[in-house]
């Protein structure tokens, strides 16, 4: 019932995918331009962040035409979620880091793996097809841009991010615990 339910809004989002999005990155990128200009007001940067992720699983829940169905649809369709979801998971984990967080690092590396994963099936089925099946150039340019921020949010410290106001500052550990 409830997926059933996500299914149908997916379905119904699909001919203004474009349009939500783009609100939803102006919301996310306004919000981290105001964390950045303004680091005790997260809010506007969580919400964006929150509702840009809810909208991409909502995505990776649409239907697809069953009728007839090869094995590059079934593929496609299988790329399609995973690529998604691996949005989800790599943007939770951008909120997660710059947010300071537990469980960033996790979420950034499983959805680096999952979009490299993505990747190599969809380049395994360009030169298996010898054409572009499926993923436009809003694709690449999403892949790309989350790649690279998970990238280096991945390999930053908390005190590079704190030092450059990406994050706020780490809190300080017990002496106790120091020592160990």
């Amino acid at each position: 019932m409830g997926r059933d339910l996500f299914r149908d809004i997916a379905n119904w989002l699909i001919p203004y995918e474009i349009k939500i999005e783009n609100i939803l990155v102006v919301i996310a990128l306004s919000g981290f331009i105001l964390k950045l200009l303004i680091p005790e007001i997260p809010a506007v940067f969580t919400l964006g962040m929150t509702l840009l992720s809810v909208f991409y699983f909502i995505m990776g829940l649409r239907n697809f035409d069953h009728q007839d169905l090869n094995m590059s649809d079934k593929w496609r369709e299988f790329i399609t979620n995973l690529y998604y979801w691996a949005l989800v998971i790599a943007i939770t984990g951008i909120q997660f880091k710059l947010s300071a967080w537990k469980g960033a690092d996790t979420m950034i590396h499983i959805g680096v793996t999952c979009l490299t994963l993505v990747l190599t099936l969809y380049i395994y089925l360009l030169f298996k097809k010898r054409e572009s099946i499926f993923l436009n150039k809003r694709f690449k340019l999403r892949l790309f841009i989350i790649v690279a921020l998970c990238l280096f949010l991945r390999f930053s410290t908390g005190q590079q991010l704190e030092k450059w106001h990406l994050a706020p500052p780490m809190p300080e550990m017990p002496e106790n615990i120091k020592d160990l």
